[in-house]
Formats: structure tokens, sequence, C-alpha cells
């Protein structure tokens, strides 16, 4: 009941009442009169408080008909009226939505209109049938939109009684179909996508060359590559349809001489299967029609199984005859290389050797070179004591011609002839030990052997007037050949003398000094000599037969000492020029 006939009902009871009212009047005494007045609005008081509750309850309709209309119109479902020609009775706000379109220009209208031509022919085949027993059955199709974009929709419905969406001059016998269309525009698009991609990952796997099947967790073959079948094909094993076969089995039934290898990779596929193993691989030989071949078989679990008890897995079977070949022509390769290599270390070992032998026959050869020098020094050396002896021999003959000796005169005599004697010998011995060729290395103090390289030299430098002096600590001890680190003493100390004997300044000094610097032993040589000529200053100075004394040099010496105290020693050896002379600096490792 609207508004409208509410208050058209109102008024004929009003006038209905007046009326009865006026009757009241004429007929009736006061006391009756003032009874039915009283009844009267008693009656009236209750139909004001029914007409109140009519209010509340019409007005509670009225809200719940806009909402059940807002949720029928805004649905996510386009709802339709159909009659059985196909011709739209009804549609909700969704559904022109859907079409982008008016209620106005959408109704009594065919639905035909507004279906993709494509699509068209399938819906007319199926709807007949689908309006007489629409249950369980749907109908996909694309709507075209009057903008011209097309949207899939899958239609379902059901039977509706026309008086539900009855309109004026509608007959309300005539059956009608109510019918929602979803729209599964982006279903279908993932479909599409999924499609594409199954086709893409098909078209990638039929593309390996690898053979690949999916086993279920029976073992049983769900797909296999083209490469699979190909192979296959190739070696007599052609069958139809693969899916289907038990490949546990087949491995399982492995006969020959390479038997063991298809009960092991079952095994594999069930460690694979059960969860065991995340992983397996197995190098197998195989006989084919041209011979032996060498494959690698891999088995992995599919992906999303990896959390069940029980997965499918993938398994895959690759030929490796050429990489087998390689590694046996390079396994071969690298024994004749390694066989090579031992052979020519063994050359270079003994070039080493006979490098060291030339080395220790051209340390021996500049010691030689430096013998005439030497046997001068020590004849020098020689004659002062040797002087002293016959003298002290001419005063014992003449105190023994006046009969003047005693003990005590004999002692004396005897005790001075030792001692020149041993001075003698000492001179001797430091010859014998500079020139006997080194064999083991062995510890030694650095500055006695510097002082015993000086012994030799004293007789020359006093000679020349020359002032040689050694500072440092006795203690310091390196390790090497002490004949060898003499030689390169004795060098420097030569060419200090020579430098000294060329420039002549007015006090001739060397001063060697043996200091420790952290863990090292630093020897230093420093002359007044005028230095080294600034242009071989590097690297030059030690070059093997490079000297700056012309034809009077060998150039030996220095390119000796360079490889003996860097190479022998594990030290180095530099040079610098410094208060108006040449520095050498030697480094030797303390121990």
């Amino acid at each position: 009941m609207d508004h409208q006939e509410w208050e058209q009902r109102k008024r004929k009871l009003q006038e209905r009442a007046e009326r009865v009212l006026e009757c009241t009047r004429m007929d009736t005494s006061s006391e009756d009169l003032h009874r039915d007045n009283h009844n009267l609005r008693v009656h009236q008081i209750e139909l004001e408080i029914q007409n109140e509750e009519l209010r509340a309850t019409q007005l509670q309709l009225e809200k719940e008909r806009a909402r059940y209309a807002h949720l029928y119109h805004f649905s996510p479902l386009g709802f339709v009226v159909l009659d059985k020609a196909g011709i739209i009775v009804e549609a909700n706000q969704r559904f022109c939505t859907m079409l982008d379109s008016l209620q106005s220009k959408i109704i009594h209208q065919p639905l035909m209109r507004f279906i993709h031509p494509d699509d068209q022919d399938v819906f007319l085949g199926r709807y007949s049938t689908f309006f007489k027993s629409p249950s369980e059955k749907k109908i996909e199709f694309r709507l075209v939109s009057t903008a011209g974009g097309a949207i899939f929709v899958r239609l379902s419905g059901c039977i509706q009684p026309s008086s539900i969406v009855q309109r004026s001059g509608q007959d309300n016998s005539t059956t009608l179909l109510l019918v929602a269309l979803d729209d599964i525009t982006s279903q279908k698009q993932a479909e599409e996508a999924l499609l594409s991609a199954h086709k893409l990952t098909r078209s990638t796997i039929d593309a390996l060359s690898a053979t690949i099947c999916v086993l279920d967790e029976t073992g049983t073959i769900l797909a296999v590559n083209k490469s699979w079948c190909d192979f296959n094909a190739a070696n007599g094993k052609e069958q139809a349809v693969w899916e289907g076969v038990n490949y546990l089995k087949v491995c399982d039934g492995s006969t020959g001489e390479d038997s063991d290898y298809g009960k092991r990779f079952a095994a594999g596929i069930r460690s694979v299967m059960c969860c065991e193993a995340e992983y397996h691989e197995l190098e197998y030989p195989c006989l084919l029609d041209d011979g032996y071949h060498w494959f690698v078989g891999r088995i992995t679990p599919l992906e999303g199984e990896c959390d069940k008890a029980q997965r499918k897995v993938v398994i895959s079977h690759e030929d490796i005859t050429v990489r087998k070949k390689s590694e046996a022509l390079l396994h071969d390769f690298n024994r004749k290389l390694q066989e090579r290599i031992d052979a020519e270390m063994l050359r270079i070992e003994r070039l080493q050797r006979e490098k060291d032998i030339q080395q220790m026959a051209l340390i021996q050869q500049n010691k030689m070179a430096e013998l005439g020098g030497m046997i001068g020094a020590i004849t020098h050396q020689w004659k002062q004591p040797l002087n002293s002896i016959n003298l002290l021999n001419e005063c014992l003959r003449d105190a023994f011609e006046h009969g003047e000796i005693d003990q005590a005169v004999m002692n004396e005599h005897i005790a001075e002839v030792q001692h020149l004697v041993t001075f003698m010998a000492n001179t001797i011995d430091d010859f014998r030990d500079f020139y006997l060729p080194s064999k083991e290395t062995s510890r030694f103090a650095v500055k006695p052997v510097i002082e015993s390289v000086a012994r030799l030299l004293k007789g020359q430098l006093m000679k020349c007037h020359i002032d040689l002096t050694i500072d440092g600590d006795d203690a310091l001890h390196t390790s090497g050949h002490s004949s060898e680190f003499k030689q390169v003493m004795l060098n420097i100390l030569n060419n200090a003398k020579d430098a000294l004997l060329e420039k002549k300044p007015d006090e001739k000094t060397i001063k060697v000094q043996v200091f420790a610097e952290a863990d090292t032993i630093v020897v230093t040589i420093l002359d007044n000599g005028g230095g080294i000529p600034e242009q071989f200053l590097d690297d030059a100075i030690f070059e093997p037969f490079f000297s700056t004394k012309g034809e009077n040099g060998t150039g030996i010496g220095l390119s000796l000492g360079k490889v003996i105290v860097e190479k022998n020693m594990g030290g180095s050896l530099t040079v610098a020029n410094r208060d108006g002379g040449a520095e050498f600096t030697i480094t030797l490792p303390m121990i």
C-alpha cells in the first residue's frame, strides 16, 4: 500500500464516521449520544495508533525496498529478465554498466543485439534448450559494449514468474527467465595467459636436447618432451603414448651388464620421491645402435611438491659422451703435460745446479783475481815479523857470545818469537779461509767476519795511508756462507781503496758500521773517495761486467756481491752517494 492509497482510505473512513455521527444525533438521547461519542473517540484513537504503526511499517518497507534495490542494481552480477524470444524485460544497473549504456536503451531490446557476432550462433543454438531447463546450465560468450569493448560473461539462470517483474500491458501467464551474467574477463585473460605460458614451457622443454619426463608419486609417467620420444624412437623403443608407463618398473627390470645402473637410478628416484634427498645424479653407460654412450641422469622434485611426504619428480637424461671423451683426452693431455713439466723441472734443477757451480767457480775465479794483491799484502805483512824474528836471533847470538843468556832472557825471546809466528799463522788462516770454496750455510757473527777481511787488507791499507774503522755489535748473527760474505766485503773495501787512491783526498778514510734495525742487520761501508757518477747509481752499477775503472776492472765483483747478498743470503745490497763518497748498505736477516 502506497501513500496515496492510504490517504484515500483515510478520507473514506472519515466520511463514513461523519454519516454515522449525523444519524446518531437525530435518533438517540443525550446519554446515548454521550456514550456513542466516547466510543467513537476511543475508536478514533485506536485508528490513529494503527495509522502510526502503518506509517512506520510503510517507511520500513520503503527502506528495505531501497536496500534490496541497491543490492540488485549494484550487485557484482548483471541481472537480466528475458522472455522466450530473448527480449530483455528487465535489467539491473550492473548489466547496464557492463554495456556502458542506459537502461532505457536496453529494455525491450533482444539480448542478441549485445552479443559479439562471433558468439551469436553459439548463443542461439543453446538458448531455446537453456530457456526450457536452465538448472545447472551455463553459457559463456562475449558482450559488446556501446563503446566497442568486449567482455567475457558466464550466463546462468532460473525460471521466474512474470508477476514479479510484471510491467503494464504484460500478460501474467508469460514465462520469463531470470539470468545472472558474471564478468569472467579477468578469468579468461588469466586462462589465456596460463595457456600461453603452458605453450611456451612446452615449446622450451621440447627444444631441449635432454630427454625429460615427469613422474607421479607411484613412478608413472605423466608427461615427456619431444627429445624423449625422438631418442626412444631412434633406438628401437618407439611408443605411441608414454604417459601411463611406470618408469620405476622399467628401471627395476633393467637387464644386461649395465643393469646395476638402472637399479641404482630407481633407488635415486625413490629417495627423492620420499624426501630422503633433494637431488640425485648418476652417470651411466648405455649401449646404443652406434656403440656405447655416456649419459647423466638427474632427479629433482617437481616445483610445489617439496612439502609433501610423497612427491612428483622430474627426470632428465643428457648425453655426455662428448664430455667424457674430452675428459679422457684432457686427462691424457694433463698426464703428458705433467711428464713434460717433471722433465723440464729436472732440466731446470740441473741447469740451476750448473749455474750454482758456475757461480761458485766465478766467485772462486774472482778470489783468484784478487790473489796477486792478497799475496802482496801478506808479503808486506810478513816482512815486519820476519825482520823482527831475524833481529831477535841476532840479539840472542850476541847475548850468547857475551855470556848474557839466562832463563829469563830465553823465555822472553821465545815469547816474542811465538807472538810473531802466531800473527803470521793467523794471517795464513784468514787467507786460507777466504780462498776455501763454500760448501754449507752456517750461522756466523757479521762483525768478526768483516774484521777478518780487514786483517787481510791491513798491510795494503797502511801502505796507502788509508784509515779503516769498524764499529758495531759483535753479537749480531746471520746465516749463509761466511766465505762468500767475506768476498762481498773484500770487493767493496777494495773498490773504496781504489777510489781513494784515484781521488787522493787529504785524509783517506773508510768507515764500517754494523748495527741492528728491527729484525735485520745493517752494514754500511762509507768512504770519502768522491762517490759514484750519478748516471751509474741505478742498477747499472751491479750489472755483470760493468765497471767504472775501465780496463782495470773486471765488472764481476759488485754483480757477484748482489747475487750473494740478495739471492744466497736473503738480504739486499744498495749504494748511494753521501758526505763526499760512496756508501754501500747491506741488509741481512738477523738470526
